[in-house]
């Protein structure tokens, strides 16, 4: 008999407790708005940024998110560094709207496409194409070209 797990592709999402339940449902329409895969996980870390980081290395599209313990959020890259996830939200700029918004940008990030800008000041959630933030181009496009530059500089 085969054993063979199977793991479909989806991004990480991981998360101390079963507290935050509007983020999650948020995140999760994000996602899905994009049509990507998500997994749901619980761990034992309170840190948004440390869950984000290692429900992407335990991702197959190498992208996670994480909800820490006080309702930060952050995404993350598994080729990063621990301390540099690709987006943050602290508690205290989170609403609705800015969740799924970081949802579907995690998800865009897994597709390749631009992301939408994470708007701080509260407002309605629109569903329309929005144009990518200069800043957050470069600031994407700089990770990205560190990580290709390591890997080349092992090679």
């Amino acid at each position: 008999m085969d054993t063979t797990r199977v793991i479909k592709p989806h991004v990480g999402i991981a998360r101390a407790d079963n507290n935050n339940q509007e983020i999650i449902k948020e995140i999760l329409a994000g996602l899905e708005e994009e049509g990507v895969p998500w997994e749901l996980k619980y761990f034992e870390e309170r840190e948004a940024i440390k869950l984000a980081y290692h429900s992407a290395s335990e991702s197959t599209l190498q992208v996670g998110i994480g909800v820490g313990k006080n309702g930060d959020v952050a995404v993350h890259y598994t080729r990063l560094p621990l301390s540099e996830p690709l987006l943050y939200i602290s508690s205290n700029e989170g609403y609705r709207g800015l969740w799924r918004i970081l949802g579907a940008n995690a998800a865009r990030i897994v597709k390749g496409i631009p992301i939408r800008p994470l708007v701080k000041e509260k407002q309605e959630y629109k569903q329309e194409e929005t144009t990518m933030l200069d800043l957050d181009m470069e600031y994407i496009t700089s990770k990205v070209i560190k990580v290709l530059n390591e890997l080349l500089a092992k090679d």
